[in-house]
């Protein structure tokens, strides 16, 4: 099956072009297709990637875990809300784990305008019930 790298779709396909949320679905190889984009990683304000539970065996090889990719989220200048150590992250709606201990991170550039709370599932609990003054 012909493939393309993500440096290509920036770089050739949308040269010049902002990226305003990017979301990676790679089966375990999300962080590699995300670092292969290089310095076109640059125009991309927040990207969308599944996480592995630190406690939880990886379901493909070579899949890194949460703290690893949180890691290397930062070193690339993106952050994140969400704790890898929390058990709460790791939960589903409705308190049961996730199968797979799989949950989508959401990172982003913190000199670039955060993502909307309300884009955000473990801060939109929080913000119901708060009354405006």
């Amino acid at each position: 099956m012909p493939t393309v790298t993500l440096r290509t779709v920036l770089g050739q396909w949308l040269p010049g072009w902002r990226v305003k949320r990017l979301k990676i679905d790679a089966q375990g190889a999300d962080l590699a297709v995300l670092t292969g984009a290089g310095s076109e990683l640059n125009r991309v304000d927040e990207v969308s990637m599944e996480t592995l539970n630190d406690d939880c065996d990886g379901m493909y090889d070579g899949q890194p875990n949460c703290s690893t990719v949180v890691a290397t989220m930062s070193r690339l200048g993106y952050l994140t809300r969400k704790n890898c150590s929390d058990p709460k992250t790791w939960q589903s709606r409705q308190g049961l784990q996730r199968p797979g201990c799989e949950h989508d991170f959401l990172f982003y550039r913190p000199d670039r305008r955060p993502p909307d709370l309300a884009e955000d599932r473990s801060t939109r609990k929080s913000l119901r019930g708060r009354r405006s003054t």
